[in-house]
């Protein structure tokens, strides 16, 4: 579960540094790629 929380807390910090880099992504397969992490959590 450690290295989860690692990868998720490094996904969210790529994010944010990334943030102005990301709006090229489509919005809701982002949320689905969190949702996803959040639910391997579990």
């Amino acid at each position: 579960m450690l290295k989860i929380e690692k990868f998720s807390g490094k996904l969210e910090q790529c994010i944010q540094q990334n943030e102005a880099e990301i709006n090229w992504l489509d919005p809701p397969e982002v949320v689905k790629t969190l949702r996803e992490v959040e639910e391997l959590e579990r």
